[in-house]
């Protein structure tokens, strides 16, 4: 429970590691200057003092603008990512729309031909139940003009 409560350390980046680096190589060389300078005069130690003093703030100067730098693309590159996973998410549903639509509009189309299928088969039967009716009628009138004409001449035997 002690562990949850704690913050983790942040890591340095490479900017801060380059920084620190050169920080500690500049304090080991102001070091192994101030040794060898003790026979230096104060006024001439202040001076450098001062110099490795002014060198640090440009150094710290630099860094803190490097920093800043990286940190304002970091903050632009985190949001303009944001911005196409939001893009992304738009243009899956406009997809997930689409494809459900065009779902739709297949299978309105398989029922639009099912339904045209079944009207042409019923049509064709029809047409020949109707075909067969014709062929009946027109055997039917053949038989009748046959016996109309038997009964013609039988009337015409007997008169």
């Amino acid at each position: 429970m002690g562990k949850d409560l704690k913050k983790k350390r942040k890591k340095p980046t490479k900017l801060q590691k380059e920084a620190n680096k050169r920080a500690l190589e500049a304090a080991h060389e102001a070091r192994r200057k101030v040794k060898t300078r003790h026979g230096m005069l104060d006024e001439d130690r202040e001076e450098c003092l001062e110099e490795r003093v002014e060198e640090y703030r440009k150094e710290r100067d630099e860094y803190k603008k490097k920093y800043w730098d990286e940190r304002r693309k970091t903050i632009q590159l985190q949001k303009s990512r944001q911005r196409l996973k939001g893009r992304l998410k738009e243009v899956k549903a406009g997809k997930r729309c689409a494809q459900q639509a065009l779902e739709a509009k297949d299978m309105s189309l398989k029922n639009l031909q099912n339904d045209t299928s079944h009207l042409l088969c019923t049509l064709q039967e029809k047409i020949n139940n109707l075909h067969e009716a014709w062929k009946r009628v027109v055997q039917d009138r053949t038989i009748f003009k046959k016996r109309a004409e038997k009964a013609k001449e039988s009337l015409r035997k007997h008169i």
